[in-house]
């Protein structure tokens, strides 16, 4: 079974997946999300996702060594 990480703090996503009966690790993130609101909400959709995506893995290891599970 794969392993949901939630790569947020935020208290309503956590809720949500809890509500689930979802097991998860809660790994925030330390991109930074600056949204141009000015820009299409599809570019800055994937801007996003290719920003969380291109974190490097050591230091993904190093927030799954130090996280929360609930």
């Amino acid at each position: 079974m794969r392993q949901i990480i939630l790569a947020s703090t935020s208290p309503r996503r956590k809720e949500l997946l809890e509500k689930m009966g979802l097991e998860f690790t809660v790994v925030p993130s330390d991109f930074d999300e600056y949204l141009d609101e000015s820009r299409p909400v599809e570019e800055i959709a994937m801007e996003l996702g290719r920003g969380r995506r291109s974190l490097s893995p050591s230091s993904t290891q190093r927030r799954l060594s130090s996280a929360v599970t609930p």
